[in-house]
């Protein structure tokens, strides 16, 4: 079997000639932060090539990012361009690219890239002590072909959040938990007769034919086993399996489908073990619906605009709303948000879907501006993709602006998750949004790791208290003790609370007895289209002017 080397390749010119057939390239047009995710989703990446033609300082900007990301930095990274850079190229170098190709190129180039990238692989071969992926995949291939009569499994092992370790101990004590993971994983493998090598940054590839669920407590072991040579932090292990129906499928394909099992547990810490079945068969091919029809979902307006009322928990009358999108889609009709909002925040679509959104609800303060009526502060959701994008602010401000709509009714709600990402970044785009008069709201506070922390360093006017966060199996007493102690904290640093999931009157009528402000819930609403939210604020008016 031929092994196809993958190059990702950053540039508006999607033809690279004759010379780059041996490569299976995948173009990409633009360097947002998403797209380091993109990178590391590949089971197979050889190398990287980004043209600085476009944007020279956006570019290298992205190659810092590439140097810096744990997984990535010891990726091949090659710079093209048509143009000469003098002492950019020196700059370029000194980041660590391989090489600055000239525009057009010569016949030698893909032999060059080619021989880099053998040379990594090799490195990288010799330093963990086991296949990479270009000769394990030959190897596979060559194993199961021949034994059809065999039943074999791919596993994909991989450390839980690994960069963790680079961060706390540096590269070296990484690159050495990483030779006794292969020791460990090669070990394993003996029992099973298998096929074991190097994919990836820190994953690792199995092929067994006698897969069972004892397979689960090796890992168990594995793990204690690394963690006696750490004393800050333990690691995890997380694997997943794809068992081999068809022989003669690509090696390519098996473990890329044992890697999408993989990272459907990446973040579920009671899983260790996942397997791609017919279930998650069905959740890939939902998925790639919703990729292909993204598109035609906003061009064909498709994405609605929902409001969940926010009521004064004193007077019980509407002071706001928050802005919730829903799919209306033509074929399978209204697709929760839990469906295709992870989807669109993996591949980055989420930024245009905010846009979207946000464009509506000014539309809607205007509609009512114009008629006369009271006007709301309506909260919208700023995801963790469009808080990393430049110009955020100077671009809500302009579309806030055109459609005259005074800063304080455009509230602007911001995930306590997103805040680990990158602090310092986030509270200087959010005292920028204040400055200009925006609102801030902290959503699903209490659902983060860092709530005491960020309440002292995050400028925030409004936290969402998530009532779901606190355990319904927890004794009511206890749960109440925390609810008031959130809300007198808040009270005291002179910040209003919204408690979201308020479902019965007696969650009400507690939270009115220790003085939260606002309710947000099925008690009073479910999420309405926009006809129906507009309907009861009207209503309200009425009978308080009778």
């Amino acid at each position: 079997m031929k092994n196809v080397k993958k190059i990702i390749v950053v540039d508006d010119e999607k033809y690279y000639g004759g010379d780059f057939k041996d490569f299976d390239l995948v173009f990409i047009k633009n360097t947002k932060t998403y797209f380091l995710d993109i990178c590391k989703r590949f089971v197979n990446l050889s190398a990287i090539i980004i043209d600085v033609n476009v944007d020279f300082e956006e570019r290298v900007n992205f190659i810092k990012e590439i140097r810096n990301d744990n997984l990535l930095n010891k990726m091949p990274l090659f710079v093209t361009t048509d143009k000469e850079l003098g002492d950019e190229e020196i700059e370029l170098l000194d980041l660590g690219v391989i090489d600055v190709i000239k525009k057009p190129f010569s016949k030698v180039v893909s032999k060059k890239i080619n021989n880099v990238i053998d040379v990594s692989e090799n490195e990288i071969e010799k330093l963990i002590g086991i296949n990479n992926t270009s000769s394990l995949y030959k190897y596979i291939h060559y194993v199961i072909s021949g034994n059809q009569h065999k039943k074999y499994s791919i596993i994909m092992v991989d450390i839980y959040k690994f960069r963790v370790i680079n961060d706390i101990y540096g590269p070296e004590k990484a690159d050495e938990i990483l030779v006794k993971l292969a020791s460990e994983i090669e070990r394993v493998n003996k029992k099973y007769n298998g096929i074991c090598g190097h994919s990836y940054a820190d994953q690792f590839i199995m092929a067994v034919s006698e897969y069972d669920e004892s397979f689960e407590k090796e890992l168990k072991e594995i793990e204690a086993n690394i963690n006696k040579s750490l004393d800050k932090i333990r690691i995890s292990l997380k694997a997943g399996v794809y068992d081999v129906e068809d022989p003669n499928m690509p090696v390519i394909t098996m473990c890329a489908r044992a890697k999408f099992a993989l990272n459907e547990i990446k973040d579920r810490f009671d899983i260790r073990v996942a397997k791609y079945d017919e279930a998650l068969k069905a959740a890939i091919s939902k998925e790639n619906k919703i990729l292909s029809d993204m598109k035609m979902g906003i061009n064909e307006g498709q994405f609605k605009v929902y409001y969940q009322p926010k009521y004064d928990v004193l007077c019980e009358k509407t002071v706001g709303a928050e802005a919730l999108v829903r799919w209306v889609h033509p074929e399978y009709g209204m697709i929760s948000p839990a469906d295709f909002i992870p989807i669109f925040e993996k591949n980055g679509f989420i930024t245009e879907v905010d846009l979207c959104v946000w464009e509506e609800c000014c539309k809607f303060l205007q509609k009512r501006k114009n008629e006369g009526k009271e006007i709301i502060p309506i909260s919208v959701n700023v995801s963790r993709l469009d808080m990393v994008a430049d110009g955020l602010v100077d671009k809500v401000c302009e579309l806030v602006d055109r459609y005259g709509i005074e800063h304080k009714y455009f509230h602007l709600e911001i995930t306590e998750t997103a805040y680990a990402n990158d602090p310092e970044k986030l509270n200087r785009v959010l005292e920028e949004f204040k400055s200009r008069g925006f609102v801030i709201e902290i959503d699903d506070f209490g659902s983060g790791h860092s709530s005491l922390s960020i309440l002292s360093e995050m400028p925030t006017d409004i936290l969402k208290l998530d009532m779901k966060f606190l355990n319904s199996k927890q004794d009511v007493h206890i749960r109440n003790k925390i609810l008031y102690s959130v809300v007198k904290l808040a009270n005291l640093m002179n910040l209003k609370i919204v408690a979201e999931g308020v479902e019965t009157k007696e969650q009400l009528d507690y939270l009115r007895k220790i003085k939260c402000n606002y309710v947000q819930g099925y008690y009073f609403s479910k999420p309405l289209p926009e006809e129906d939210f507009e309907e009861i604020i009207d209503n309200e008016n009425n009978v308080l002017h009778e």
